[in-house]
């Protein structure tokens, strides 16, 4: 494991929705950077597994807990666990998330698919918000760093609850800074632009992939470890006083 650029030795973190893709890469990325880091999974158990087995033994205090970010009592369950386990918790990242592969224009998606959306993007982000709340309160410290993207910021077609959801992030960030930031909380926002998954590249062609990449100032498509070593940064003392921000990280997809 690759030392991080920053140092978050001591740090606990939770990070929501790490088994795989992006998730996975922050959970690499702040482990290596020395943080103490607990994961949330959905499903894929074997997937979480591997990563605490492998993040472990490149000497890292890391470990997976089963839990669906959609439920708001098992959130405060698992913070209440990660508090109990390491005497206390400094980060939340709230990275689950995912684009409604159902979605469509409006006029033709149904109520069920709009909620599922925003359910899995926006109440995932509120219900661990929540949960971590008090506590860092109660701490007079703490960082909350939500991943978002920038569909959220300019509107996409085709994905009304996505980027309905992901513009709610960027709102909840901003009032969620203002309520916490007078107990020592920040809370910021990145908004990613097409990031290459393995889910993403199995899913958009290459074709695709090269209009993206036209449409980007800097001719770069965004690596899950990119997210990785910003969300690391603002887990660290270096933007301590950064609250209510939104920081973009798309090589100049949507100027």
């Amino acid at each position: 494991m690759v030392r991080g650029d920053v140092d978050l030795a001591g740090r606990v973190v939770l990070v929501t929705g790490g088994s795989h893709g992006v998730g996975e890469a922050i959970v690499r990325q702040l482990a290596a950077c020395g943080a103490r880091v607990g994961f949330t999974y959905a499903s894929r158990g074997d997937l979480a597994e591997a990563i605490v087995a492998d993040v472990r033994n490149a000497g890292a205090d890391v470990w997976a807990v089963k839990a669906d970010a959609r439920d708001f009592g098992r959130a405060f369950e698992v913070v209440g666990a990660t508090i109990e386990r390491c005497g206390g918790l400094d980060v939340l990242v709230n990275n689950v998330g995912g684009a409604g592969a159902r979605e469509g224009p409006i006029w033709t998606i149904d109520e069920e698919t709009f909620d599922a959306v925003v359910a899995l993007n926006l109440k995932t982000c509120f219900n661990y918000t929540r949960a971590v709340a008090e506590p860092f309160m109660v701490a007079g410290h703490g960082t909350i760093v939500n991943v978002g993207s920038i569909n959220g910021l300019r509107g996409r077609e085709t994905q009304p609850a996505y980027t309905a959801a992901k513009a709610g992030m960027w709102g909840f960030t901003k009032t969620v800074a203002k309520e916490l930031g007078p107990y020592g909380v920040n809370v910021n926002m990145i908004a990613t632009g097409y990031v290459g998954t393995a889910k993403q590249r199995a899913k958009v062609g290459e074709a695709h992939r090269q209009r993206i990449l036209g449409d980007t100032a800097m001719r770069h498509l965004i690596e899950p470890h990119e997210v990785g070593r910003v969300v690391a940064f603002l887990c660290s003392e270096s933007a301590r006083y950064m609250t209510g921000s939104v920081i973009r990280l798309d090589a100049g997809e949507y100027i």
